[in-house]
């Protein structure tokens, strides 16, 4: 289970999912399962905007690991 409350908005995060991709970006919005429409599956997300601007939206269950990164060590911000 991922502990949503350490992300804010624009942390820079490296995400792998549950593909075995992984992903660095800046955390752009969390959004609770409550906040969803009736159309979008129930669960938490994580939207990520890497380096080219693209906004990549991310369900818990799509999430392999997710962890923070230091912001002294910049990275590029790109799908790897």
């Amino acid at each position: 289970m991922i502990d949503w409350k350490q992300f804010n908005y624009k942390d820079e995060v490296c995400l792998t999912d549950v593909d075995g991709d992984v992903i660095y970006g800046r955390v752009e919005c969390v959004t609770d399962s409550n906040e969803r429409s009736d159309l979008e599956k129930q669960e938490i997300g994580i939207g990520i905007v890497v380096n080219d601007g693209r906004h990549i939206e991310f369900y818990e269950s799509e999430i392999k690991s997710i962890v923070k990164l230091n912001v002294s060590q910049p990275r590029d911000l790109v799908i790897a």
